[in-house]
């Protein structure tokens, strides 16, 4: 007898999450020829479902009774609200966001089963469509006039793990956003622009406060169910580029423009 309950032996039982490379034709969300800014690792499937678990003892059964087994399945993993505001500015051009995609970073592979225990030393990063809101929260579509939205997704996961400092350009705790919008040139012909930046969100994860070091600093359990991820920095396009974010060490996260492509329609 090597002297662990049930409860310990579920325990030691971890879920994992598939990685899949960029170009992986199984990877249900990709988006085409477009650069990682953050290629230090992998990706699970976009769009996971909640993980729920439960157990009960294990019992002897009268084959002639009337056995009744009661689960009540407890959820595992972190439903979170990203939101960002986008700040557009059409002094020069009007312009009009068509969509938002974006990628997060320090995503956990496990999950223990048993306690809802996350391995925060092997991460991995998801791809999300984010879909566009005005300041009331009600989904609209952009006008080339307009100059604000609010970029929202929710995202199931097992929790998001920061970065070591703030000043990270790679690893856990990174958001890469791909925003696809459209203008008309002099002549009137609608040209298609992608658009990729980045942004490192310790900031913002150390106000969510999604998860609780344990263990030494080898796991983490979440805080709450559900929890917001506001970015409070804005993603100001200007002549459809982003403007990175001044360096004022203030606390506030900061943008960089990575790309800007022009799209063959």
């Amino acid at each position: 007898m090597n002297g662990k309950t049930e409860s310990s032996r579920i325990s030691d039982i971890y879920l994992e999450y598939k990685v899949y490379k960029k170009g992986d034709p199984n990877l249900k969300s990709r988006i085409k020829n477009w650069d990682d800014y953050n290629p230090y690792v992998g990706y699970i499937q976009s769009n996971v479902r909640p993980v729920y678990f439960d157990s009960i003892p294990l019992r002897n059964i009268d084959g002639k009774a009337e056995h009744i087994a009661k689960f009540t399945p407890r959820n595992l993993s972190q439903n979170i609200d990203v939101y960002f505001d986008i700040s557009k500015d059409v002094t020069t051009r009007g312009f009009v966001v068509d969509s938002v995609e974006a990628e997060v970073s320090g995503i956990p592979l496990a999950i223990s089963i048993g306690n809802g225990y996350i391995d925060i030393r092997k991460t991995s990063k998801m791809l999300f469509d984010m879909e566009l809101q005005n300041k009331d929260g009600n989904v609209v579509e952009d006008t080339e006039d307009n100059t604000s939205l609010v970029a929202h997704a929710n995202i199931d996961v097992t929790g998001i793990v920061k970065s070591a400092t703030p000043n990270e350009r790679t690893g856990p705790g990174i958001m890469q956003v791909i925003i696809y919008t459209h203008a008309f040139n002099d002549e009137g012909v609608k040209r298609i622009k992608r658009i990729q930046g980045k942004i490192n969100i310790y900031n913002a994860l150390e106000e969510a406060n999604l998860i609780e070091i344990v263990n030494m600093g080898k796991d983490a359990r979440r805080r709450s169910e559900h929890g917001v991820l506001n970015i409070k920095t804005d993603l100001v396009l200007k002549g459809e580029q982003i403007v990175d974010t001044p360096n004022d060490d203030n606390g506030i996260d900061q943008w960089t423009g990575c790309e800007n492509i022009f799209v063959d329609i």
